[in-house]
């Protein structure tokens, strides 16, 4: 919160965090096993969700704009992604 500014909601951060996190490892079990088109949508809308909500907060000036930086690494995610989509194989989709 130095870098990013005080919260006042601390449960929603927790919440939200947590939430992430989960995705997270469910998109790294997915990696070590296989990665379905489930995975890659979970992968897709969760970071381009987040890149959105960084952007449009940002520019209401609700959170810092230390988040934009954040936005950038979700939306190269979702370019990872749907190249990861583009390039699987027959089965896979």
């Amino acid at each position: 919160m130095k870098l990013t500014g005080s919260k006042t909601d601390k449960w929603l951060v927790v919440t939200v965090g947590w939430l992430i996190t989960i995705s997270a490892i469910v998109m790294l079990m997915a990696a070590f096993g296989s990665i379905t088109k489930e995975i890659i949508a979970l992968a897709v809308l969760d970071a381009f969700i987040l890149g959105i909500i960084d952007v449009y907060y940002v520019s209401k000036k609700v959170i810092s704009k230390v988040y934009l930086g954040d936005a950038v690494v979700e939306f190269l995610l979702v370019l990872a992604w749907g190249f990861v989509f583009i390039q699987s194989p027959q089965g896979l989709i």
